[in-house]
């Protein structure tokens, strides 16, 4: 804000210097050159451009106003106003850079001031300065807001429809009266052989140009029929063919990070100002000048400065977007951002090594888009681990700038067997190790001590907070058959779609087991085969045979999935590896509805099951776990308290809400932008 606010304090004395010497010009102007009232006080040889190739004399005001040079005008021969300048052009220039100041930069409405600056952009008698000049005030009038709005309350009336078509011609007849006359002029002509003369100059060193001060390369392309006069008339060419593309590319960089400080702040000024400056350049010479300089360093500084102010905070997912997320608007309101969604859906259905490879290439992929539009970026949040994890990988390998905070969320890392598994380990260590990622979220307060001993880092990179997940909605099937026929496709953490439909009439109490990360299906599958109790596995990770008690989804939709959860009686969760953090989803999803769950072998259940209160944890033995089940079957008031204390803590611990206020804490510590 400040550096904002010393730019403006800067630009304002600019614009009030420009109002002193159009002050003092105009008064020498209209009673010493036209009315000659005041007598000059002395003369100057002039030794500037065309003029230092004769013996030529100018008359001096006390050394503050010249007459330079006079023009025809409707057959009298009159003196442009020049001010201090060598010519009334460059005066103009100056005079309309600080009329665009003015109106489009500082907004003021300072008017007598404006009316001071036009008046002298006529005295200047310059064709650019006055087409600069009805240029800035058409584009001021077409977006000033209180003219719109007058023109929108009256555009009925024809009063104002005949005044507005008045203005139109009065300005089109204007500007093509002084493009005709323009181009009857020596001047017009001698513009054009600049353009060309610059061209095929820039021919003769394409990259590095000529020198900037080198005009004799221009000079030796241009037409004979100039003479003396080889004074060169615009800033876009003479760039090209003194800089060359290496120049001009800075030149380039400044517009378009003034396009770019209009397109963030959205202020249609800005915008304005360009299109001057871009008239200007091609009407005019002035690219190595201290104003055109200092204009290019503002508006490099303002982009540079923007940069991190308008980086977006944003959250990577491989789900479909909700369009009401309650863990986006709590992280939007507990850290004070605003964060959007990237999606990139690479969690469905695994039907075979296609489907696995595809998933693969996203995982990949989809980190690499984030990688190259990184400096877009302040914050962000991996909502799929891996998404996350590989864009760290592209910085670390790239060795670039670390430039925004990153969380990785859902992190687990299951060791592997053999010489991949090896590769793998190496793999994640070079990436947790390194700086890119500033925090691993796990759902299990012991995974946090696990992976900081595994990856050899401090414990501190690692937070430990509880799962959270949305209200789980139960639709009915017409409402489910009225989606299908209207393609509306439902949004949540897992795209699944659906092979095999379970009973609708199933009303057994039926034990379920469902998910894919660190399940031992087998084990289950073996203690529950030839028993009294019906067991429905939901996995498309299982590959086991259905039996005469047991039936294999190995493709369910979440609709379908979510009504035979309803419909279950116990949910039982079966863990291969008790360190790594696996079933949260499932565990929750559970008990809202109110479903006891059985996690046989886990080391990281206790943080979200209280054994005996609202669930069971177990050893991975086959008499614990039919012990417990019969327990359940047999004993009404014990199911029922399980479920009672189950829903009462997923109310209090498990919501959304709770999982972003968790996370925005994380955020908070380190938070960019």
């Amino acid at each position: 804000k400040a550096n904002s606010k010393n730019i403006k304090n800067l630009l304002k004395k600019i614009v009030n210097v420009v109002v002193i010497i159009s002050l003092i010009s105009l008064f020498f102007y209209i009673f010493g050159t036209i009315l000659n009232l005041i007598p000059t006080t002395g003369t100057f040889k002039m030794t500037w451009g065309d003029f230092g190739k004769k013996d030529y004399t100018i008359g001096s005001y006390f050394n503050v106003h010249f007459n330079v040079q006079s023009i025809n005008v409707l057959g009298m021969n009159l003196y442009r106003n020049t001010g201090i300048f060598t010519e009334g052009p460059m005066f103009a220039l100056n005079l309309i850079i600080a009329l665009a100041i003015q109106l489009f930069i500082l907004k003021e409405k300072k008017w007598l001031q404006t009316f001071i600056i036009v008046v002298t952009i006529l005295t200047t008698i310059s064709t650019a300065g006055i087409l600069g000049c009805i240029l800035c005030f058409v584009i001021y009038l077409v977006n000033n807001e209180n003219i719109k709005k007058l023109i929108k309350k009256r555009i009925n009336e024809k009063k104002t429809i005949v005044i507005c078509i008045l203005i139109i011609i009065l300005i089109a007849l204007t500007t093509i009266s002084l493009l005709r006359q323009k181009m009857q002029t020596a001047s017009y002509s001698t513009r054009l052989d600049d353009y060309k003369a610059s061209i095929l100059a820039w021919k003769d060193n394409i990259i590095f140009g000529n020198g900037i001060f080198n005009e004799q390369a221009i000079i030796n392309y241009m037409s004979e029929n100039r003479g003396i006069n080889t004074g060169i008339s615009n800033s876009l060419a003479t760039t090209l063919a003194g800089g060359g593309i290496y120049l001009s590319l800075i030149y380039i960089y400044a517009y378009c990070a003034m396009i770019e400080n209009y397109k963030r702040s959205k202020d249609i000024s800005i915008l304005c100002f360009f299109i001057v400056m871009i008239f200007l350049s091609i009407t005019t010479v002035f690219q190595y000048t201290i104003m055109m300089i200092n204009i290019m360093a503002f508006t490099i500084v303002i982009y540079h400065k923007n940069i991190g102010k308008n980086k977006k905070n944003v959250i990577l997912i491989d789900f479909p977007k909700f369009e009401k997320w309650e863990f986006k608007e709590g992280i939007n309101e507990k850290t004070g951002l605003e964060w959007e969604e990237i999606e990139a859906i690479s969690n469905g259905i695994r039907k075979g090594k296609i489907s696995n490879i595809g998933r693969y290439l996203k995982y990949f992929l989809f980190p690499l888009k984030v990688f190259i539009n990184r400096k877009k970026y302040a914050n962000i949040i991996a909502w799929q681990q891996f998404y996350g994890v590989l864009y760290a990988f592209y910085c670390r390998i790239f060795h670039v700038k670390k430039s925004n905070n990153l969380i990785v969320m859902t992190f687990i890392y299951k060791q592997k067997n053999g010489f991949l598994g090896k590769l793998y380990y190496k793999f994640m260590k070079f990436i947790v190790q390194s700086k890119y990622v500033d925090t691993f979220i796990c759902f299990s307060k012991k995974e946090c001590k696990y992976y900081a001993n595994i990856f050899k880092v401090s414990q501190e990179k690692f937070k430990f907070c509880t799962l959270g997940i949305e209200k789980i909605e139960i639709k009915d099937k017409e409402d489910r058959m009225q989606e299908q026929k209207t393609n509306i496709n439902r949004k949540n953490n897992m795209e699944l779609k659906n092979n095999n439909n379970p009973k609708e009439n199933d009303k057994e109490r039926t034990i379920i087991s469902c998910g894919r990360s660190n399940r031992d299906y087998e084990f289950l599958y073996n203690v529950l085969k030839e028993t009294k109790y019906k067991l429905n596995i939901i996995s498309d990770e299982c590959k086991l045979k259905s039996f005469e008690n047991i039936t294999i989804y190995n493709n369910v939709d979440l609709q379908n999935f979510l009504e035979m959860l309803n419909k279950s009686y116990i949910v039982v969760i079966p863990l291969k590896n008790e360190n790594i953090s696996a079933g949260q989803l499932v565990i929750l999803q559970s008990m809202q509805l109110g479903k006891p769950v059985i996690c046989i072998n886990s080391n990281t259940a206790e943080d979200y099951i209280e054994d005996g209160v609202n669930g069971f944890i177990i050893k991975k033995d086959e008499e614990s776990l039919k012990e417990i089940i019969q327990k359940l079957y047999n004993n009404e008031e014990l199911y029922n308290e399980i479920s009672k204390n189950e829903k009462e803590t997923f109310r209090e611990k498990f919501s959304q809400k709770a999982l972003a206020e968790q996370v925005s804490y994380i955020v908070n510590k380190n938070k960019r932008g």
